[in-house]
């Protein structure tokens, strides 16, 4: 059995909370999507709530993932806005069983998206 200080329990506490809050924001904008109109599709709403942006951004940006807009990612690059995003695999209807090329040096969100639709 491990045993933590106060203070490594308490940041543990604080990290979760700090999860917690970052997963019900990026829910409630893939809800302000959905109601707008943007995300339509269950397959393309689902691969939102389960591929997190987060992990495609550097840790400084994390808690940016859940808002709509575009995030540097370095280089005069960005992780694309999520509404882009959104409309772009509403447009393409990328199903399972068939091949999708992602042209583009981007943080691998949108590849990691496709490649859950496919």
């Amino acid at each position: 059995m491990i045993l933590m200080g106060r203070d490594q329990e308490e940041d543990r506490k604080s990290c979760q909370r700090l999860y917690l809050m970052l997963k019900y924001l990026m829910s409630t904008l893939i809800n302000q999507l959905i109601v707008k109109g943007y995300l339509q599709t269950p397959s393309i709403i689902h691969a939102f709530e389960t591929i997190e942006r987060k992990y495609f951004l550097s840790h400084e940006y994390y808690d940016d993932a859940p808002c709509n807009h575009p995030i540097s990612i370095g280089h005069g690059q960005t992780n694309s806005q999520p509404l882009t995003v959104a409309l772009m695999l509403e447009w393409l209807q990328a199903g399972t069983g068939e091949n999708v090329l992602d042209v583009g040096s981007g943080s691998g969100w949108t590849t990691a998206l496709l490649s859950y639709l496919v």
